[in-house]
């Protein structure tokens, strides 16, 4: 904050013989200073309230209280014998899921289609569904796989890959309680499921 003391320099002006028109021009320049001083000493009491107000109601806002992150839910694990319930299911007839299999066999080489039978696979194949078996090499077999094998009493197994032994990769049905007796070998492997084709029920 800035003081002009206008009156004591008006006594000092007309204290001294200046002519006339000079101590005018004295007077009328120290009024012109003191007014701008005290404008300025005005707009800056004006802006320190504003100024504090600011600061206090900036001071008086809360912090924002952080949002908790949504707590993840965990679903529960189906039970054997609710997934041995979900049986792929669709409007296609047997007849036509039949033909897209074949289709798609044909289009590659090594390739042949079955119709699948029983729940061992369930809830991924059904009694209902059609499968493209492929070749594959022994040696590109891996865990997790589903393959189709030749069991010694001559049935077409399709069952899924876990684990590999000395003397071959013992498979077990999805939703069967334990795994096969036979192991899937370079003799009786027939090859990887390839595509499927769910029919409806018959």
């Amino acid at each position: 904050m800035l003081l002009c003391p206008f009156s004591r320099v008006v006594k000092l002006i007309m204290k001294h013989r200046y002519p006339r028109h000079f101590r005018i021009l004295w007077i009328g320049a120290a009024a012109l200073v003191c007014s701008a001083a005290d404008t300025d000493t005005a707009n800056n009491n004006a802006a320190q309230p504003a100024a504090v107000a600011a600061t206090t109601a900036a001071a008086s806002v809360a912090p924002a209280k952080p949002v908790a992150a949504p707590a993840t839910q965990t679903l529960p694990t189906p039970t054997r014998e609710a997934t041995a319930k979900l049986v792929p299911s669709t409007n296609t007839t047997r007849v036509q899921a039949w033909k897209d299999a074949e289709l798609v066999a044909s289009m590659g080489e090594g390739r042949a289609s079955a119709a699948g039978s029983g729940g061992s696979m369930q809830p991924v194949f059904g009694s209902n569904t059609m499968v493209v078996i492929s070749k594959i090499a022994y040696e590109d077999l891996k865990p997790g796989m589903t393959v189709a094998y030749m069991s010694r009493k001559g049935h077409q197994v399709v069952h899924q890959i876990l684990e590999k032994k000395a003397r071959g990769w013992r498979v077990q049905g999805l939703n069967n309680e334990n795994v096969d007796q036979e192991l899937v070998t370079r003799e009786n492997l027939l090859g990887v499921i390839y595509a499927s084709f769910a029919a409806e029920e018959p």
